[in-house]
């Protein structure tokens, strides 16, 4: 897993359009990101092989991530 594919409209759940920066946790591990959607209305957020590698995860895993907007 070098990304993870995002369900729903994640800019829209957080109330705005376009580039977004968020703060994401991913099986705990806090990470700051830049979001844009993608072409067909997909969502994706790359994770850096440490990032994979302290929250745990491998390829094909189904990971909860927690989303929101980071103001700073």
């Amino acid at each position: 897993m070098r990304c993870v594919r995002l369900l729903g409209e994640p800019a829209a759940a957080l109330g705005v359009t376009g580039q977004l920066s968020v703060r994401a946790r991913v099986n705990g591990v806090e990470i700051r990101k830049s979001m844009a959607r993608r072409p067909g209305d997909v969502s994706r957020m790359s994770l850096s092989k440490a990032v994979r590698a302290e929250a745990g995860v491998g390829p094909d895993d189904e990971v909860e991530v927690e989303l929101e907007l980071d103001a700073g």
